[in-house]
């Protein structure tokens, strides 16, 4: 992927810069995506018991190993986390 496509993965970088994007950067077309088909799975099928309780370990590990996959390092290397900035 050249610069040029990952960039034009953000429309707002079409109008401005983002130069902290430690506490609320861009969104990408495809987290936006992601965000409204959970937001609608959670609408029809709630947050409760652990059918959710595994979907989301599903989607945590699945996270993990794309991110594994992208640094060379073994899914159980990388950990996931909130308040990193």
């Amino acid at each position: 992927m050249t610069f040029e496509e990952a960039r034009a993965r953000f429309p707002v970088l079409t109008r401005v810069a983002y130069l902290n994007a430690g506490t609320f950067g861009p969104l990408s077309r495809a987290t936006i995506a992601a965000a409204a088909r959970e937001t609608e799975r959670d609408l029809h099928e709630g947050r409760v018991g652990l059918p959710w309780y595994d979907h989301v370990s599903a989607l945590r590990q699945a996270a993990r190993e794309e991110i594994a996959g992208l640094v060379g390092a073994p899914a159980d290397h990388v950990a996931l986390t909130a308040s990193t900035s």
